[in-house]
């Protein structure tokens, strides 16, 4: 059959993929939390590691006696309805079907993406508290940022921790101003940090598919590129498990970089507005986190020098077609002076961390080891950290 054909089939596939969202949402809310329960019951005086081992057979052993018939049902319906989906697109190309249908209509393609994101990341809207890793000192810092928003004060200054110390000295503030003041309109610390995080991991599967759209032409393929990366498991590890919370942003930002480049290097962005697009951006991302911000930026460079000198119908020299680039960054950076010169002039006590490499920042003759400490810095961080 055909995949440009059979219209009529669109219906009952936006229907099946919103009866999947229904479903896993009503199985993370209701039946999943009697299995959380379950182990927890089971295993709290366990060691951690032992807990770990004895909660498999913990559940094969009393799964039985917290689900329910409507959690049998929920996972019953969700497994009908998943075969179903399969063997549809099997026998009839139905999703492939779909997808040729919104090559062609933008807002379509948009709305499947947020449609999917939202399955993908739903996990974020789970009840609880997010504690994992770091998690913890990055609420305290919210909730301080929150009380000055309440107050109407500049939010500069904590007396929570060490008998007072200021805000910006270990971490970047973007993060925590939106979820401080996004707590301060809620008046919950809690659901303003999973609504932020949220929100942050589907905005970059949206910013990523902007630029994938941008770069190929093709919005099937760059729908598959923003589901990779929102489903990347690095995304979720170092969010939620390592809990550094204000990385939901760095993801967030970083494709807006490459969305300009692209735009600009087609000619759909003049020369002024990718200067102005490109400084926010990296301004933005540097106050988001300073550290991810300037290594990444570094490597975001050699892509766009490339990417220019690689255009065929660029129609200036490479240093004219790059220099708004390189000045746009250094625009961005000197817009952010007042949170980066404090952690260059740090250097080993930044952030607590002694392996971050900024001593190349500071204008002295160049170490044989710099070189080295820029290549074994990584997402995870320094493994001197």
């Amino acid at each position: 059959m055909n995949a440009a054909s059979a219209p009529r089939s669109h219906g009952l596939a936006w229907a099946a993929l919103l009866a999947l969202l229904v479903g896993l949402f009503t199985n993370q809310l209701l039946t999943l939390p009697k299995l959380r329960d379950l182990v927890v019951a089971d295993t709290t005086k366990l060691h951690i590691g032992q807990a770990q081992g004895a909660a498999l057979e913990v559940l094969k052993a009393g799964w039985r006696s917290v689900l329910g018939t409507s959690d049998v049902l929920v996972l019953a319906i969700l497994a009908a309805l998943l075969v179903w989906m399969v063997v549809s697109e099997l026998r009839t190309r139905r999703y492939s079907a779909l997808l040729a249908a919104l090559e062609s209509r933008p807002r379509g393609m948009l709305l499947l993406l947020l449609l999917l994101g939202t399955i993908v990341t739903r996990y974020y809207l789970n009840r609880g508290a997010v504690f994992m890793g770091d998690a913890t000192m990055h609420l305290e810092v919210s909730a301080a940022v929150a009380e000055h928003v309440r107050r109407l004060s500049a939010p500069v200054w904590s007396n929570y921790w060490y008998g007072g110390f200021p805000l910006l000295e270990f971490y970047a503030p973007l993060y925590f101003y939106v979820t401080g003041t996004l707590t301060a309109l809620l008046g919950d610390l809690h659901s303003a940090t999973k609504l932020v995080l949220w929100a942050s991991h589907l905005g970059s599967m949206v910013t990523m598919y902007l630029f994938l759209v941008t770069a190929t032409r093709r919005r099937a393929d760059a729908l598959l590129g923003a589901l990779c990366y929102g489903l990347a498991f690095h995304h979720m590890h170092i969010i939620l498990y390592r809990g550094d919370l204000h990385m939901a942003l760095i993801y967030l930002i970083y494709p807006t970089l490459f969305l300009h480049v692209e735009r600009h290097v087609r000619g759909a962005l003049e020369v002024r507005g990718a200067f102005l697009r490109l400084a926010c951006s990296a301004f933005l991302l540097i106050i988001a986190h300073h550290a991810y911000a300037f290594f990444g930026l570094v490597f975001f460079s050699l892509y766009a020098l490339l990417r220019y000198g690689c255009e065929p119908a660029r129609r200036v020299s490479l240093p004219r077609a790059v220099a708004p680039l390189f000045l746009a960054l250094t625009g961005g950076a000197a817009m952010a002076t007042f949170l980066l010169l404090p952690a260059v002039a740090d250097q080993a006590w930044v952030r607590g961390m002694p392996g971050l490499p900024f001593m190349i920042l500071v204008p002295t003759p160049p170490q044989p080891g710099f070189l080295k400490a820029m290549l074994h810095w990584q997402l995870l961080g320094n493994r001197n950290n």
